[in-house]
C-alpha cells in the first residue's frame, strides 16, 4: 500500500491519474472513488509536508557530511560542487517530491486508519457515479 503512494499511484486500488497538475492532487481517485484529504479539518496533509522535510533534511545531512569530507581533503571533491548540490537539494527536490508526499502520506494514513464502512459506501458510490 505505501509502495503504491511513494510511485504516485492511490494507496488502494493503485490506480494513476490522480493530479489535475503537478502541485494540484483531486479529491478522490478516479478508479476506485477513494477521499484521500480523509480529515480536512486536521490539516491532514501536514504529513506529506513532514515527509517530503524530511527526505530534503536528509539529503541535506548527507551533502554536509560529504561537504565536511571534501574540506578536510579526505575526498577528491570540489567543495563548490557540493554547495551547489545542496542548493539544488533544497530547492528542486522539495517540488520534485510534492506529488510523491501527497501520495505516500496518504497511503501511510490508510494502513494506520482503514477505511470505516461510511468511507467505503462513499467511495463505491462516487466510483460507480465516475463510471457513468
Amino acid at each position: 500500500m505505501v509502495l503504491r503512494g511513494v510511485v504516485g499511484r492511490c494507496p488502494l486500488c493503485g490506480g494513476g491519474g490522480l493530479f489535475v497538475h503537478w502541485f494540484t492532487l483531486r479529491e478522490r481517485c478516479p478508479t476506485c472513488g477513494l477521499r484521500f484529504d480523509r480529515k480536512p479539518e486536521e490539516a491532514f496533509f501536514l504529513g506529506a509536508y513532514t515527509l517530503n522535510l524530511g527526505l530534503v533534511l536528509s539529503l541535506l545531512c548527507i551533502d554536509l557530511f560529504l561537504y565536511g569530507l571534501a574540506e578536510g581533503e579526505v575526498i577528491g571533491l570540489p567543495p563548490w560542487t557540493l554547495i551547489v548540490g545542496a542548493v539544488v537539494i533544497a530547492v528542486v527536490i522539495p517540488l520534485l517530491g510534492y506529488p510523491a508526499s501527497k501520495t505516500t502520506w496518504s497511503a501511510i494514513d490508510l494502513a494506520m486508519n482503514p477505511l470505516d464502512p461510511v468511507e467505503q459506501a462513499e467511495a463505491l458510490t462516487h466510483a460507480a457515479r465516475d463510471q457513468r
